[in-house]
């Protein structure tokens, strides 16, 4: 308990001392990400596809819809696609363009091609195709890639009824603590 002066040095107790450091704001410093540069109104909008397949009898056999906002004011278009083929994409945009009466600089979407090809290779830590994970092999795949960890069995530290002190830097219902001494 010496260790806790240190932290509050007015403090008449041990328990203002403990009080003072636990109400402490905690001050966690982190790497911001990096941030997309918008330069004005007409500079970005970024494009993306809702998969809609499993409402499409309400939705008159619309299985898709297309959505697209300016990054700049936040504003956003959709528009429904019975598919998601080139041609009807081509002219959904075109038809949002039009709707907004601006041609941007610039057009973010997310690469299709890319991320399939990514998930039907095979991975090195793995050693299978992302699509061919299923709860099946969930199992021996935690057990093929990750030997190091222990993941049922675990010996606990605690008991019931012993004493713990969470630290200030968790949140209000994260797992975790610190033994009392």
């Amino acid at each position: 308990m010496k260790h806790l002066k240190k932290f509050n040095k007015y403090a008449t107790n041990i328990k203002e001392d403990i009080v003072n450091e636990l109400h402490k704001p905690a001050r966690i410093n982190f790497k911001r990400r990096s941030r997309t540069v918008i330069k004005g109104l007409n500079d970005l909008i970024q494009a993306d596809l809702i998969d809609l397949i499993s409402y499409s009898k309400e939705n008159n056999g619309y299985k898709y819809v297309l959505i697209v906002i300016n990054c700049f004011s936040k504003f956003v278009w959709t528009e429904p696609l019975i598919n998601k083929s080139a041609q009807e994409v081509a002219n959904a945009i075109n038809k949002i363009l039009q709707r907004s009466k601006k041609i941007p600089k610039n057009l973010q979407t997310d690469m299709d091609d890319i991320v399939d090809k990514y998930n039907n290779t095979v991975h090195s830590t793995t050693r299978m195709k992302p699509v061919k994970v299923t709860a099946r092999n969930e199992r021996s795949l935690l057990k093929s890639t990750y030997t190091h960890l222990k993941i049922a069995n675990k010996i606990t530290k605690f008991k019931v009824g012993d004493h713990v002190r969470i630290s200030k830097y968790r949140e209000a219902f994260e797992k975790g603590y610190t033994k009392l001494v």
